[in-house]
C-alpha cells in the first residue's frame, strides 16, 4: 500500500475534486489553506505573498498509484500555464483500527 500526497495550488481545487470523483478512489483526505515555499515560490495567503495550497492524502493499493499519478499529470497539462502540483509517494501500512 502507498500513501500519495498531493500538494496543489488552491485555485485547482474544483478540477482536482472532479478528478477524484471520476476516479472513484476508495478514500482521501484534504487539508485546505496550507502555506509554504516550493518551486513556484512563496504561498503565504497574504497580500504580499498571495495564494495557498491544499494537501491531499490518498492511501492506495500499489496498482492504483500509477493511474492516479497519470491522471494528475494529465490534469496539470490541461492548463495553459502549468499550475503548482507536486506528488509524493510513500510506503504505508494500514493499522486496521
Amino acid at each position: 500500500m502507498k500513501l500519495v500526497v498531493v500538494v496543489y495550488e488552491a485555485g485547482m481545487d474544483d478540477s482536482v475534486t472532479e478528478l477524484l470523483r471520476e476516479l472513484e478512489l476508495p478514500g482521501w483526505t484534504k487539508l485546505e489553506g496550507a502555506v509554504g515555499f516550493g518551486r513556484k515560490g512563496l504561498r503565504l495567503g497574504t497580500p504580499i505573498w498571495p495564494g495557498t495550497n491544499h494537501v491531499l492524502f490518498a492511501a492506495l493499493e500499489d496498482g492504483q498509484v500509477p493511474g492516479f499519478l497519470r491522471a494528475l499529470e494529465k490534469l496539470k497539462e490541461g492548463y495553459l500555464r502549468p499550475p503548482a502540483l507536486q506528488t509524493f509517494v510513500l510506503p504505508v501500512e494500514a493499522s486496521g483500527a
